[in-house]
């Protein structure tokens, strides 16, 4: 028995001066840099600021800390005031220059983007027709069966053909409860809720805070639902939100789904508050409600119940 528990401590005390002293070399190389590790970082030359001495502080501050490796952006900001020294001017090139020579003298790599811009995608020589683009469409209806020559509406502002796509229509096609002039009511006050059904993106509903809020449609007879669009108002939203429909009394969800427009950003997306669309198998009823999570309130600018999936 002492032999076994002699032997235990032995094991125990191996395991913590192996653990110890692994600690220690970690500690070592943190505060030690070996040149075995490489270390890289973005070292982004924002809007025009840039000038030798401060591209020599930069580099020399890098090596203090271990830093071997360096790729320069030359970065546009809105929020920071341009400088003077322009991208390929004389000056630029000089400053460029006096950086890869005192990287040389460092031992410092240094990379640079291919492009200015933000994602490396600037510069004047971008032709229009070169820059990077987004998918648009425009559509018109028509009655058939005939021949049609008819000059397509074109989508606003520079734009490429891309493809002409032609199909039959549902006998739905188009239609939304609001066909059917549904009653509006919510669990929270709510003013102007007409406004979600209006047809227009342009008249937004305010959604006061609150720990959960719900918007019902009433009908008078049936309305079978296929889809539902949700067009937010020009402001942040990010809640979970639940379509029900009322069977027997009671309310059954159909469809649980987050809305997420909380980055405006344009890099994001060309709308950066665009509709957010689901679909669903065909639900039949004369309520509907819409339950959205907690939220400190948010705005609405259109919701589309539609037979069209």
């Amino acid at each position: 028995m002492k032999l076994k528990t002699i032997g235990l401590v032995f094991i125990l005390s191996a395991v913590l001066c192996s653990f110890s002293m692994a600690q220690k070399n970690l500690e070592k190389s943190f505060k030690t840099i070996p040149d075995s590790i490489q270390t890289t970082v973005y070292w982004y030359w924002m809007s025009d600021n840039i000038s030798k001495e401060g591209v020599v502080k930069d580099l020399h501050a890098m090596k203090s800390v271990g830093i071997n490796r360096a790729f320069i952006g030359n970065i546009g900001y809105e929020t920071t005031p341009y400088g003077k020294v322009k991208l390929f001017s004389d000056e630029w090139w000089d400053i460029m220059h006096t950086a890869l020579k005192t990287a040389t003298a460092l031992d410092i790599e240094i990379g640079i983007f291919n492009s200015p811009g933000w994602s490396q995608s600037g510069g004047p020589w971008v032709k229009p027709s070169q820059s990077m683009r987004y998918l648009t469409a425009s559509k018109t209806t028509f009655s058939g069966p005939k021949k049609l020559d008819v000059q397509l509406e074109k989508p606003k502002g520079d734009f490429q053909d891309v493809r002409v796509i032609a199909y039959k229509t549902p006998t739905a096609y188009g239609n939304s409860i609001g066909v059917l002039k549904p009653k509006l009511s919510s669990s929270v006050a709510v003013q102007n809720i007409g406004n979600l059904i209006d047809g227009s993106e342009s008249t937004a509903t305010d959604i006061p805070a609150s720990d959960s809020f719900s918007l019902d449609f009433e009908t008078t007879k049936d309305f079978t639902a296929r889809s539902l669009v949700i067009y937010p108002a020009h402001k942040p939203i990010h809640l979970t939100v639940q379509l029900q429909v009322k069977k027997d009394g009671g309310y059954t969800t159909v469809k649980e789904f987050v809305v997420n427009r909380t980055n405006a950003a344009l890099n994001v997306g060309f709308k950066p508050y665009g509709p957010i669309a689901v679909s669903f198998p065909a639900t039949s009823g004369k309520s509907f409600r819409m339950v959205f999570s907690k939220s400190n309130g948010f705005g609405l600018a259109e919701v589309l119940l539609s037979e069209t999936s």
